[in-house]
């Protein structure tokens, strides 16, 4: 890659590691180049030459290491940036899917990301559909089969069983409450991505019940099916916050109880 070309590119191991600082410390999915990929794989070309050339030189040795090393550090970065943005995207389509908003901000996912959601989303709406509508409905649960493999299952359900990162209802809230006020609320978070809540068929009665709880981790900001903001919460932060929200706030670990007296 010739120096004007590096400077169209534009990617270096310092843009990648702020693309990824940015990545991680914001809730929402960040824009980024829409040429991202393809630069990045003509950089990794790059520096897979100059590591080849560096056995040629005198001083390979050591040129070769500073490179192998550089470029195995690159690579890492890349790895865990697209699975940052890969879980981003996981997230934004169940919220699609469980809601049907079509007001969604989906200008960040980049052209190679959009086959995904895409995917994300249409498979969530069939089983939805075949399961849950049918549920409710009385009906049959008509369910394609799909093969998974017995070992790659059970490793799933270990991962599940101890909450790592997979993605999870954590920061998808039920709000089917008429109830529009979160009071209490202690909160100075202002950079977090809006989220629409759905309707799970709740009862209104146990949502209209407030629960104080102390937030244990990130829940983002999002809008209930009432149109009120909700949120965001960081952990510490105190709230009096509708049961059916509570509740499961507090089934995910997102939050506990505060128990009164």
């Amino acid at each position: 890659m010739s120096e004007q070309a590096a400077k169209e590119v534009n990617i270096t191991y310092e843009t990648l590691f702020e693309m990824l600082r940015l990545e991680k410390n914001r809730e929402e999915l960040q824009k980024i180049d829409p040429e991202f990929f393809s630069h990045v794989l003509t950089y990794l070309r790059e520096k897979l030459q100059i590591l080849n050339a560096s056995k040629q030189t005198i001083f390979g040795d050591e040129q070769q290491e500073n490179t192998r090393r550089q470029l195995d550090n690159v690579k890492r970065i890349i790895k865990e940036l697209y699975e940052k943005r890969e879980k981003k995207l996981m997230m934004m389509a169940l919220v699609k899917s469980r809601t049907k908003t079509s007001v969604m901000d989906t200008s960040s996912i980049l052209k190679e990301e959009q086959h995904l959601f895409s995917q994300l989303v249409n498979t969530l709406d069939s089983f939805r559909n075949s399961m849950l509508m049918n549920l409710m409905e009385l009906k049959e649960i008509q369910v394609k089969a799909v093969e998974i493999p017995q070992q790659r299952e059970e490793k799933l359900v270990v991962n599940n069983n101890n909450n790592n990162n997979n993605v999870n209802a954590n920061n998808i809230i039920t709000n089917n409450s008429g109830n529009n006020n979160i009071n209490g609320v202690i909160n100075n978070n202002t950079n977090t991505q809006q989220i629409a809540a759905t309707n799970e068929n709740t009862n209104v009665e146990d949502s209209a019940e407030l629960k104080l709880l102390r937030i244990l981790e990130q829940v983002p900001q999002f809008v209930g099916t009432d149109l009120e903001v909700y949120g965001p919460f960081k952990p510490e932060d105190v709230a009096n916050i509708p049961s059916d929200v509570a509740n499961l706030l507090v089934e995910t670990g997102s939050a506990e109880e505060m128990k009164s007296g």
